[in-house]
């Protein structure tokens, strides 16, 4: 489908097949995503989402190990202190009749500083030399605070509605969890979550329901 961006052409391509040869069969021909600032000394125009060519793939290879099995691990107790921080703001809403949560209910410091150990992973065996100003680190920063934290609270947000809706899955998805809960003995770690099959497709099918992200775009590199 064909469409105006101001008057600027764009192509939106709405075909599951055609998606999978852009973002893999023939990804090479892709790299680059559309310019959102002509800016290049934004902190915007510095994320990995507006980088191009070389230095899209290095920022890529720097920041990948940062959710890798075992990092994921290591970010789960920062999980459940958020977890346990939400709950807690959630009782008092709920006493006090309010209808929102503050960002400082789910946010949390430590996980920030979790990325920090990004920039010591190599990518494979090879020696890697790779310098980033200042800039760049904070570019990155910026963007995954801006991207989870939406994504995080939205679909936090929109998931405790649909649950609120349909008493029946929730009930069917607290069963599950206190299941997973007395077999753990009530420890709450990365394996409980993998194991937890409801919550997996609770989340997901609010995922498809409720898309929450911009939409992205490529740009022709290879022709």
């Amino acid at each position: 489908v064909g469409r105006y961006e101001f008057i600027k052409e764009l192509i939106v391509v709405r075909d599951l097949e055609l998606v999978k040869k852009i973002t893999v069969k023939d990804f090479e021909h892709f790299l680059d995503h559309r310019p959102l600032l002509g800016n290049s000394d934004s902190y915007f125009s510095r994320n990995l989402f507006s980088l191009r060519g070389q230095e899209w793939k290095d920022m890529r290879s720097t920041l990948s190990p940062a959710f890798t099995s075992s990092k994921m691990r290591l970010m789960v107790p920062f999980m459940v202190e958020v977890g346990d921080q939400m709950m807690r703001s959630l009782h008092k809403i709920i006493k006090e009749s309010k209808s929102k949560l503050t960002h400082e209910d789910i946010k949390s410091n430590d996980l920030a500083a979790g990325f920090a150990t990004v920039t010591e992973s190599a990518v494979g065996k090879k020696k890697v030399n790779r310098v980033w100003s200042d800039e760049d680190l904070v570019a990155q920063a910026v963007l995954f605070f801006i991207a989870g934290f939406e994504a995080v609270s939205s679909g936090t947000s929109f998931l405790l509605h649909e649950l609120a809706m349909n008493p029946d899955v929730q009930e069917r998805l607290a069963q599950e969890i206190k299941e997973h809960d007395v077999k753990n003995g009530g420890k709450f770690d990365f394996n409980s979550i993998q194991n937890m099959v409801y919550m997996d497709m609770v989340v997901s099918g609010e995922a498809e329901k409720l898309f929450i992200f911009f939409v992205t775009g490529a740009v022709v590199t290879i022709k």
